[in-house]
């Protein structure tokens, strides 16, 4: 029996998408790490309230990289998905 091409297309993107979000969930512990890691007492030490204010800066853009790239991941995924609709293929 023949399988239809929209047929495989969809679960080729079903797929990908999976992968793509499997991927998401195995970075995070590792990069849960290396953000601690940052913000320890020994490298920018955010936790100290007298530091400078790049240096909180620094912290808040530290702070802010997981969830940067999770949704950078997740827009990525979607708009892969919209212009595949867009265009016809799903």
């Amino acid at each position: 029996m023949k399988k239809n091409k929209h047929g495989q297309l969809m679960l080729f993107g079903l797929l990908m998408a999976m992968l793509t979000f499997l991927f998401a969930l195995t970075i995070i512990p590792s990069l849960k790490g290396v953000i601690g890691e940052a913000r320890d007492a020994d490298h920018l030490d955010c936790t100290n309230e007298s530091i400078s204010t790049g240096q909180a800066g620094t912290c808040l853009a530290v702070d802010l990289y997981l969830p940067a790239l999770l949704l950078a991941i997740l827009v990525g995924g979607l708009s892969w998905v919209g212009a595949r609709a867009a265009a016809g293929g799903i």
